[in-house]
């Protein structure tokens, strides 16, 4: 399950923070299953299709899918072709056709990356000797420029500013008490947030979004700063480097300022040529002061920091691979889409919220777990249509793509691009029915399944409920179609989605999840609810109706901090400089000042907005009740559009 906005720099990698906001937001109330009609679940599966059997062979899959050599199918892993063959040859050996032409697999490039073209540091001391006045940093050791870096030159003052973090709800501002210390300078910031004597986060459990290194560019950016160094405070000195340069870069973000990551000896070395007789002691005394909200920027006159970044976009052929069961009579042009991402997170360079050593994440629940779920049904079905099960698959009926997506961890590249290109699994425009998404369905709890989409067409929420209808789960609808999975590619094409899912874990996007602590006699349990919802909309004859998001949807928009709240879904897989809007939430602040989507937004009240996060961090330091002056481009058209912000 990918989580987009509100990335940030954890020890050694960026935490994608939403995870645990989504935790919250699933907090509906139950839903009492109505009696069975129609569109219910029949009473009788196949073999396959329940029972011990059936978990054990959901449990191999997924066990196959997660294991050690698949090396946690991230982008830039061997592993991932590995997984893509090994689907290739399970819906081959299943009899279903290749679903792009003759190719089960649909191949699309993606950003996952920056290579550094050229790097340079270099301090120049005042006082010394003409032959000495310039000291070089030896790249690769003392320092290295992160992968959503600028592209430029530099050359200025320094200045060190604690934490480098501004927030309002805190009351803490690294730039307090020296107005425009940051013009003109080279900022030099700790990374992470404010900690007490263990290095633990003063402001929450793991670190907030204070700490985004993304943040912290912004904020110097917005003060006039012509770069941006971040360093391992004292207290964390053995942190890894930043994984978020080659994180954010993978999601297509930018920032205004070159930024790097420096070590703590070449802080040492600045603190040095500025006259400081004891550095290592000195740095010690900065993070004590920005700990304890003491003291304030501090110029390090007369040391100059110059340096250059020159980045290339590195671009990687990811593969989406499906199969198609083809359909019969008048709904034989119909199709269902049944989906799940296969990718993962790799080794943890991208997307890890784990702190230790770089490592395999094997993401058995996200999401072999759903990709398993799509080649058991995709058996269930073969055989339906077979004539092996208790009863004949509809005269007429819809065809049937099991899709499993590549590129969903980097912004949900492989579905936005099927979604996009229906035409190469000969579906005609208006042709795909309903899309069913499956995404991290291997831990079901308490008996507590959410299922997103149900208001995203005018069926789904009884179809839902007659499928479940018997099965003693505790269902929690949610009606919108958008949220952090491949469901939302689908639903901003006026697709009518679904998304399963059986709730966050502590395991998410680290090494601990792993296939032995699947519950894959739940995960049948939630199949059989996914299966009822397929066959009521197999052959049903009455087609399900596309629904507009709505403002009570509360993942339908971008909110944060404060709970400042816009309405708008970004297009997060958009390769532009600003922030696209994917949809509207009708009646929110946007919509009442004439935003729509596919506009670009290019600036905040007067600040620059580079990529869609940036609107989060701007929202963050925001308040409800405030206007606010959205530039927009649509078109060749520049708009300045006015927006009175809500509480969310």
């Amino acid at each position: 399950m990918c989580y987009h906005a509100g990335m940030r720099d954890s020890s050694s990698r960026p935490l994608i923070a939403a995870a645990r906001r989504w935790a919250g937001a699933l907090l509906m109330a139950a839903v009492a299953p109505l009696q069975a009609g129609p569109t219910a679940a029949p009473t009788t599966l196949p073999s396959a299709g329940r029972g011990p059997d059936a978990a054990e062979a959901y449990a191999r899959l997924v066990a196959r899918l997660a294991a050690d050599d698949m090396e946690g199918r991230g982008p830039h892993t061997r592993g991932l072709a590995k997984a893509r063959d090994f689907l290739v040859a399970r819906l081959r050996g299943l009899g279903l056709k290749p679903a792009f032409g003759d190719s089960y697999t649909q191949a699309f490039r993606v950003r996952t990356g920056a290579e550094v073209a050229r790097r340079r540091l270099e301090i120049v001391r005042p006082g010394a000797p003409e032959g000495e006045r310039v000291a070089k940093a030896d790249a690769g050791r003392e320092f290295l420029p992160l992968g959503f870096s600028a592209s430029g030159e530099f050359d200025g003052e320094a200045v060190f500013v604690g934490y480098g973090i501004v927030s309002r709800s805190r009351k803490y501002d690294s730039y307090a008490g020296g107005k425009d210390v940051a013009k003109g300078r080279v900022v030099i910031a700790y990374r992470f947030e404010p900690q007490d004597a263990k290095g633990r986060s003063l402001w929450g459990r793991s670190w907030t979004r204070d700490a985004s290194l993304l943040a912290k560019a912004r904020w110097a950016a917005q003060r006039g700063a012509v770069a941006l160094l971040v360093v391992n405070p004292p207290s964390q000195a053995s942190a890894e480097p930043p994984g978020g340069g080659r994180s954010l870069a993978a999601y297509g973000v930018r920032t205004k300022l070159p930024m790097l990551y420096v070590s703590g000896g070449l802080l040492r070395r600045v603190l040095a040529a500025a006259g400081r007789d004891e550095p290592a002691a000195a740095m010690r005394k900065l993070q004590s002061d920005a700990d304890g909200r003491r003291g304030g920027p501090v110029v390090l006159k007369g040391v100059r920091l110059r340096g250059a970044v020159k980045l290339k976009p590195v671009y990687t052929t990811l593969h989406n691979v499906a199969g198609a069961l083809e359909g019969a009579g008048r709904l034989a042009r119909e199709a269902l889409i049944v989906g799940a991402h296969y990718d993962h997170v790799g080794y943890g360079d991208f997307g890890s919220r784990y702190r230790g050593r770089r490592q395999v994440h094997p993401g058995a629940d996200d999401n072999a777990s759903g990709t398993a779920g799509v080649l058991m049904l995709a058996r269930r079905f073969t055989h339906r249509a077979a004539g092996d099960a208790l009863a004949p698959p509809p005269a007429s009926r819809r065809k049937l793509v099991f899709a499993c997506f590549g590129g969903e961890e980097l912004g949900l590249w492989g579905s936005r691009h099927m979604a996009g290109h229906l035409d190469e699994m000969r579906l005609e425009p208006g042709r795909a029915a309903a899309m069913v998404n499956m995404d991290m369905i291997g831990r079901l709890r308490d008996k507590r399944l959410t299922v997103w989409g149900v208001d995203s067409g005018d069926r789904l929420r009884e179809i839902v409920k007659a499928a479940a209808a018997g099965s003693g789960l505790d269902l929690r609808l949610v009606g919108g179609g958008v949220g952090p999975s491949d469901n939302a590619s689908f639903y901003r094409r006026r697709i009518p989605v679904l998304n399963f899912f059986t709730g966050a874990h502590a395991d998410y996007h680290t090494p601990r999840d792993t296939a032995e602590k699947i519950n894959a006699p739940g995960a049948i349990e939630v199949l059989a609810v996914v299966d009822g919802v397929l066959q009521g909309l197999w052959g049903d004859p009455e087609p399900v109706a596309w629904r507009p998001p709505k403002a009570s949807d509360a993942r339908s928009a971008m909110a944060a901090g404060a709970g400042a709240y816009l309405g708008i879904v970004p297009d997060l897989g958009a390769d532009a400089e600003g922030c696209v809007v994917g949809e509207v939430v009708p009646d929110a602040p946007a919509a009442k000042a004439g935003l729509a989507a596919g506009d670009l937004i290019v600036a905040f009240d007067d600040k620059p907005v580079t990529c869609p996060e940036e609107i989060m961090v701007a929202l963050h330091g925001a308040r409800p009740g405030q206007e606010v002056t959205l530039k927009v481009r649509r078109g060749k058209k520049t708009l300045e559009l006015k927006a009175t912000l809500v509480r969310r």
